[in-house]
């Protein structure tokens, strides 16, 4: 499996992803009574509504406050029978969006 990290903060071998920085890309929630194996899955028909950006894969899922994660070819809130693709081996795109403030105030997951 695979599992997408983005963050300002350096990531050591020592770091976990289920310890996420509080400007990173995920959420510590997501890993709660979660195995250690699922923290890998990934979907191989990301363009299915609620593949991505949600905990069912946590991949890509449930981004944190600052960041959205999307499938190019879907549109937010389209119900799985309604999705169009464009791409079915498209991108996974991770957008986030700080103010000077929120970059200031990164820091890892120990304070």
């Amino acid at each position: 499996g695979v599992n997408y990290v983005i963050d300002f903060v350096s990531f050591k071998t020592s770091d976990s992803i289920n310890k996420p920085n509080n400007c990173g890309n995920k959420l510590a929630s997501s890993y709660l009574n979660r195995e250690w194996n699922e923290w890998w899955e990934y979907s191989t028909s990301p363009w299915i509504y609620q593949h991505v950006g949600t905990d069912k894969y946590l991949s890509y899922g449930t981004p944190s406050e600052y960041w959205t994660v999307s499938y190019v070819g879907t549109s937010p809130g389209q119900e799985e029978e309604e999705q169009q693709y464009e791409y079915p081996c498209g991108p996974i795109i991770y957008f986030g969006h700080f103010t000077l403030s929120d970059l200031l105030g990164c820091k890892n997951n120990k304070g």
